[in-house]
């Protein structure tokens, strides 16, 4: 059907072409190739009558062209069709959908009220306010902390690097950043620290707020550490773990942040002193953490709790 459409397409666009010739006066010449210049002569001088048929092989060629854009759509959908068909299916799957849910219909009568009262689960009159409004993603996901240190004083130049303690500045902020710890849900369940005395302090006086402080422990390998070794030290996390935080160092601990979300170091990610990144890890055991594998849940900037407690 579609190759007898095109031919009798091409032949309407060649008749198209010979009439509009000949009513511009140049059909002598497409005359004489098919008889005598006399019987084109004729033909010229009935343009009443070549007028109509030029009307008419219009029409057929438009009718002609509908037909083929209509023919080539549809084959063009049968062919993403038989695509899709071709598709194999996952082991598990289907591509249909279950009886059940086919025969799922909802009564015309039921006003939306109805509606609402059976699609909503009763609430358990045993869980607190505070408690309704956690989330509830236990067992499901792991959540890491990532803590950069306090702000850390440069009055003791005898000191190194590693023995400079926290500045007044950085030790007034750290119980409002507990409290932050304290709301949290699910709550701390380990600290791994830098063995810097600030990274330490930092630990020890945000744990202070904490109703049931973790323990601490100090992480050599923390100190100034770079992404493989944060990746490193996750991975080794035991499995009962299910919250867990890293106080660290800049640039290391906030490459590490976006290493987790993005997959790369984006700079999109601002960890100042104190500042906390809490991250979800859509996975079961921690050895399991990838490039890109978390979602960042909060950033909380230091700054911003001090300003609103």
């Amino acid at each position: 059907m579609f190759t007898l459409l095109l031919i009798i397409h091409i032949i309407v666009c060649l008749l198209i072409i010979f009439f509009v010739l000949l009513q511009a006066g140049r059909g002598a010449e497409l005359g004489a190739a098919f008889g005598s210049v006399g019987q084109a002569n004729s033909v010229r001088g009935k343009m009443t009558g070549v007028g109509k048929m030029t009307a008419v092989v219009a029409v057929i060629f438009m009718l002609t062209s509908l037909s083929l854009a209509y023919l080539s759509s549809q084959a063009a959908r049968e062919s993403v069709v038989r695509e899709i068909e071709a598709v194999p299916t996952l082991p598990g799957t289907s591509t249909t959908l279950p009886a059940e849910t086919e025969a799922i219909q909802i009564p015309v009568e039921e006003t939306s009220d109805e509606l609402e009262q059976k699609a909503a689960p009763p609430i358990d009159s045993g869980k607190s306010s505070d408690q309704l409004f956690q989330p509830d993603f236990r067992g499901a996901m792991k959540y890491l902390m990532l803590l950069r240190h306090a702000k850390s004083s440069w009055d003791h130049p005898e000191l190194s690097d590693e023995e400079r303690p926290l500045a007044p500045r950085g030790e007034k902020v750290l119980p409002l950043m507990g409290r932050v710890l304290e709301a949290m849900n699910p709550p701390v369940e380990r600290i791994y620290s830098s063995p810097a005395v600030r990274a330490i302090e930092t630990a020890k006086g945000v744990i202070r707020e904490l109703s049931k402080p973790p323990d601490v422990e100090e992480h050599p390998p923390l100190y100034l550490a770079d992404v493989p070794t944060f990746l490193q030290l996750t991975h080794s996390l035991a499995s009962e773990l299910e919250c867990v935080m890293f106080v660290g160092h800049n640039p290391g601990i906030e490459s590490f942040c976006e290493w987790l979300c993005f997959g790369r170091e984006s700079g999109s990610t601002s960890l100042r002193t104190a500042n906390l990144a809490w991250l979800e890890l859509p996975i079961e055991n921690w050895e399991e953490t990838t490039a890109g594998c978390g979602v960042l849940r909060s950033l909380i900037p230091s700054r911003l709790i001090k300003a609103l407690l």
